[in-house]
């Protein structure tokens, strides 16, 4: 099982649009293999800026608590390949 932290803002499209797939992954496809995790970087500065997070959506994949990979954007196909990837 490793991790996934998604930076997101409210007002961000792209964010908003890929919000859905991470629902259903969580509870369908890979729901016992990743736990999902969201940090809005509005409410979060702090934890943004500790990631270096610099566009969004970020995704952050941890496993054993150490950074594993980084994904910058919303394409659901790449985001899913990445996952399958890692969760192995």
């Amino acid at each position: 099982v490793f991790k996934t932290i998604l930076f997101f803002n409210s007002w961000c499209g792209p964010c908003v649009r890929i919000g859905p797939k991470i629902e259903e992954w969580s509870t369908r496809d890979f729901k016992d293999t990743v736990v999902f995790l969201k940090c809005d970087v509005d409410q979060s500065e702090a934890l943004s800026q500790e990631f270096n997070i610099e566009a969004m959506p970020t995704f952050i994949f941890f496993k054993n608590g150490k950074e594993i990979h980084r994904v910058v954007g919303a394409n659901p196909d790449q985001l899913k390949a990445d996952i399958e990837n890692k969760s192995k």
